[in-house]
């Protein structure tokens, strides 16, 4: 189509609103947008993804056909799955060895696999780790962004030899029967050391594995940029403080987490060995801090009621938003994290109504002087599959006068009534209303009816300082259902659509295969 019934500004414009299928389509049909750099620009605006052999081969002609308005506008790659054939390693060297490929993000998913194609089982039996695609893909210099997982022996050189500015890095290093471990590396999992070339540049870290020898607690390497953490830990490599606020001294926000701890633990405690665990990394921690110092500007944490606790922190926070539920087995972490980092903005999950009775633990942390800084109280209450003929008036009055005692200017309460069932009948998948009642329980009624506006005016007549309030209902138990299994109000249609519903490939790069690339279809499914 080489007179096009539309001005070309206005195929543009239609293309800059399209999906990927039907810029794809216009470029195959109108010879002038197939070169024009434009088309170029918005079909790679997003990135690729190559995770085939046939990919490889086909996006490379792609890109070689036109380098020079083809390859200024790819900024992202993503490689997948791996094991490639020689010809598509071949290929992927001429695109990362090209003079004018300028990418700022490399996303290695599978890294081993990937950096490891073209060598076949020989890996195991050398003692050079370098192969043909690491040599290839260290010599990327523009690099901005790196994502990688699977890391080993392999990526793990790869990590080591790289010497672009990153600006951020998510490192997922791999299991713990990895060839890696098994070499007993002291510093094969140590972000701190492994990101050395990149100290002066990198501001955001991410990742999960992480892990420092238990000797060492400072290290010379400094990132003075690193403004946000968001790591996951095994609980028995849980971080020493003093190590990443030495190495991360300008920190803002962290977000931590423990991987092996179940939301199973928040209802009936944690295991003695992991709370064993938990007291000595936490006592360490402080004694360290108390001695080398500690971060001083850190602002926000976020992460796992039990990961918070271990850090035993010394320094204040502004905001602190823990993940998963507080309950009564736990509660008393959350005393100690409030009293270890003084938050004036605390987010928050309590489950059950009765964590407010007088005299509970709850009612007791309330009315503590480290409590006392709130400014803002973002609170979800998930009341417990137990609590179906409590008497949610005089409940909601007791939530009222406990937080009366805080001098907050904002809060977001939310009640939250999905786990409620019939008093009746012990909570089961089978304590499910008969269609002739409209409610489970009258808790669940009260709730329902409540009227939220008038009860949010509530708050804001008894808390004088109070200038924010906002007050939500949910009738949601996703989450939760480790108490008793499948309960709350349409649990069987939940988990009938789950199960109808099909898995997602999230790999997939659509509608590249008519330009002769990517695409949705199976390798064997396409027709070129």
């Amino acid at each position: 189509m080489d007179d096009q019934a539309l001005p070309f500004d206005v195929l543009l414009l239609v293309m800059a609103l399209s999906g990927r299928a039907t810029i794809s389509a216009m470029m195959r049909t109108c010879r002038t947008l197939y070169h024009t750099s434009q088309s170029s620009r918005l079909l790679l605006q997003n990135g690729v993804i190559l995770r085939s052999d046939s990919r490889i081969l086909a996006f490379s002609r792609f890109m070689l056909a036109d380098p020079a308005t083809r390859f200024k506008n790819l900024r992202t790659l993503t490689f997948a799955r791996g094991n490639f054939s020689d010809m598509a390693v071949d290929a992927i060297r001429k695109l990362l060895g090209h003079p004018l490929l300028s990418i700022d993000t490399l996303v290695l998913n599978d890294s081993e696999s990937v950096l490891c194609s073209g060598l076949g089982p020989s890996i195991f039996k050398v003692n050079d780790r370098s192969t043909p695609l690491i040599e290839s893909f260290v010599r990327l210099t523009t690099l901005k962004h790196l994502e990688i997982d699977e890391l080993d022996v392999c990526a793990g050189d790869f990590l080591d030899r790289l010497h672009s500015n990153l600006v951020s890095a998510s490192v997922e290093y791999g299991s713990a029967s990895s060839r890696w471990n098994r070499r007993v590396h002291p510093d094969a999992h140590n972000p701190i050391v492994r990101l050395a070339n990149s100290a002066d540049t990198l501001e955001v870290l991410k990742g999960s594995g992480f892990n420092l020898p238990p000797a060492v607690i400072m290290y010379d390497i400094v990132y003075p940029r690193v403004r946000k953490i968001e790591a996951t830990f095994a609980d028995h490599w849980l971080p020493s403080v003093v190590a990443y606020a030495r190495a991360y001294p300008n920190l803002k926000h962290l977000v931590l987490n423990i991987s092996n701890i179940t939301r199973r633990s928040a209802m009936y405690g944690l295991d003695p060995f992991l709370t064993d665990g938990l007291e000595s990394k936490r006592c360490t921690n402080k004694e360290d801090q108390t001695k080398y110092g500690s971060w001083k500007g850190l602002r926000v944490i976020e992460g796992g009621l039990a990961a918070v606790y271990a850090l035993g922190l010394v320094c204040k926070v502004s905001a602190l938003r823990l993940e998963g539920d507080v309950t009564k087995n736990t509660v008393h972490y959350l005393d100690a994290v409030l009293c270890d980092t003084r938050p004036q903005k605390l987010s928050v999950t309590i489950v059950g109504g009765f964590m407010f009775d007088e005299g509970s633990i709850l009612s007791q942390l309330l009315a503590k002087p480290a409590v006392q800084r709130l400014a803002t109280l973002e609170m979800e209450l998930c009341f417990a599959p137990s609590e179906g003929d409590s008497d949610m008036a005089e409940l909601t009055s007791k939530i009222l006068l406990k937080l009366a005692d805080l001098p907050l200017r904002k809060l977001v309460l939310t009640l939250n009534y999905g786990l409620l069932t019939d008093p009746l009948y012990p909570p089961s998948p089978r304590s499910q209303p008969s269609r002739s009642r409209t409610y489970y329980c009258p808790a669940e009624q009260y709730l329902a009816e409540l009227d939220l506006t008038a009860y949010a005016r509530r708050f804001g007549e008894t808390i004088s300082t109070l200038e924010s309030v906002l007050v939500l209902r949910k009738d949601d138990p996703a989450g939760r259902l480790y108490m008793f299994g499948p309960c709350g109000r349409g649990s069987r249609e939940q988990s009938r659509s789950r199960e109808r519903s099909p898995e997602s490939d999230t790999l997939v790069d659509p509608h590249l295969v008519e330009l002769g690339f990517g695409g949705m279809q199976d390798d064997d499914e396409i027709a070129w």
